[in-house]
């Protein structure tokens, strides 16, 4: 019996130093891998540097040479741009038709065709001179009987409308105000698709709200203007926007305003990921029209061929004649075009004739080409 005992015990010692062994031949083993791993780590940073802080770097193939890499700072654009990005609220009278009652009718009481009622809606606009002048769109503030703008400090300001131009949806609104906070322009034709860029506006009237995206295209022509003088060439975007942010500020990451927020396209009228702006190359030249003349100043140049009877009536009655015009604009006049001028071709040499009489009191034609 003692001899099994010791047996027993001499076959548990045994065990327990194969056990040891075994335990401290596998630390070593993952002790040796580690090292191996952070060695190779090392020389991985040494080779593609991090692109920022705390961030290993991409590997080569993603990378720009011309540029470090790493997520752009938003921080000083927002916090500069929402300064100039105003909620506009705007009150709109509209008439609400009435049920008649045909028993008030038979006794012969009058019964009103319509009652007013007041109907308030938001938008946005973007601040672009610390004299009062707000961008926006014509459909934030079209058939507006009082508008109101509450600044991001909290003031409010009753406003006017300089002028709209439905053809670009684009307004210009004006409040009493000194020293305001503004956006400067940016070039809008200078965005490359991927550029990082922030839309600003009010939300469901959640004032001075920030989303982020890229330019996802841009010069988008969508068919939603119906204006026979439309012009479309939205940039698109992937930054959040919905009912409330019309008019409101697309800015690039130096703060400059690139777009005016206008449209969304969605099955639910909510955002859906796609997000459109006017872009600032055709705002600044609405808003500078608007400020100066209170409509936009278009130049319309045409080429029609003459009948027989409007050839008569221009006192000209030779063939292969064209009639251009330039029409519609001050900038025509100021451009060296004339009104009631005829220009024709034959075998390719151009000339210039003056007509009898105007054709149409409408039509003015370049003098010279």
């Amino acid at each position: 019996m003692k001899r099994v005992s010791i047996i027993a015990g001499l076959v548990i010692i045994l065990a327990a130093t194969v056990g040891l062994a075994a335990f401290f031949a596998m630390n070593r083993a993952f002790v040796a891998r580690g090292q191996r791993g952070v060695a190779q780590q090392q020389a991985g940073h040494e080779a593609h540097p991090a692109s920022a802080e705390g961030m290993p770097g991409a590997g080569a193939h993603f990378t720009d040479p011309r540029h470090s890499g790493g997520y752009p700072d938003l921080t000083y654009a927002a916090e500069n741009a929402v300064q100039a990005v105003v909620n506009i609220e705007v009150t709109e009278v509209v008439n609400i038709r009435r049920a008649r009652n045909p028993l008030l009718e038979f006794f012969g009481y009058s019964q009103p065709e319509a009652a007013p009622l007041e109907r308030k809606s938001g938008g946005s606009g973007v601040i672009i001179s610390p004299d009062g002048y707000i961008a926006t769109n014509d459909h934030v503030v079209a058939n507006a009987q009082k508008l109101v703008v509450r600044l991001y400090d909290g003031r409010t300001f009753g406003a006017e409308v300089v002028g709209s131009d439905p053809a670009t949806d684009v307004a210009l609104i004006r409040i009493d105000g000194h020293d305001l906070p503004s956006l400067p322009m940016g070039d809008s034709d200078n965005l490359r698709l991927g550029e990082w860029v922030l839309a600003i506006g009010s939300p469901f009237d959640l004032h001075s709200t920030i989303t982020h995206g890229i330019v996802s295209a841009k010069a988008r022509n969508l068919g939603v203007t119906e204006s026979a003088y439309g012009i479309e060439s939205f940039i698109q975007t992937d930054a959040a926007v919905n009912p409330g942010n019309s008019g409101g500020a697309l800015v690039n990451t130096r703060g400059e305003l690139i777009g005016i927020n206008t449209l969304i396209k969605s099955p639910t009228g909510t955002f859906s990921g796609y997000s459109f702006a006017v872009p600032s190359s055709i705002v600044s030249r609405v808003v500078s029209d608007l400020k100066e003349y209170g409509v936009v100043q278009r130049g319309l140049l045409g080429v029609s061929q003459l009948s027989g009877q409007a050839r008569r009536g221009v006192g000209y009655f030779g063939a292969r004649r064209i009639l251009c015009g330039c029409r519609g604009s001050r900038r025509c006049g100021k451009s060296g075009r004339h009104q009631g001028r005829r220009h024709h071709n034959r075998h390719r040499r151009h000339t210039t004739e003056r007509f009898v009489e105007p054709f149409g009191s409408h039509v003015k034609i370049p003098s010279e080409r």
